[in-house]
């Protein structure tokens, strides 16, 4: 018998205590990782906010100068086609 070797209960519970605070080192690492990766994702959020609205506020304005354009071209081939039409009947 070897003199420093224990008892196999005892083995078995340092095992099972050695594996307890891997776990718990586990969770404690899932949950800072995680923490670290919502916050940078607020971060890249936030600076895609910032640098988009100066876009959107281009698109927006962009668009109330084209709506009065397209009105008028939509009263434009309103009126063509009531032009066509009624050429179309003079010359038959």
């Amino acid at each position: 018998m070897c003199p420093v070797s224990r008892p196999v209960p005892q083995r078995h519970k340092i095992v099972k205590k050695f594996d307890k605070a891997i776990e718990a080192g586990k969770s404690q690492l899932e949950i800072d990782i995680s923490q670290r990766l919502n916050g940078k994702l607020s971060i890249i959020y936030d600076e895609l906010e910032r640098e988009c609205s100066k876009f959107y506020q281009d698109v927006e304005q962009e668009e109330q100068e084209i709506l009065p354009l397209l009105e008028l071209s939509s009263i434009i081939q309103t009126d063509s086609n009531q032009l066509f039409s009624k050429t179309s009947e003079l010359l038959m």
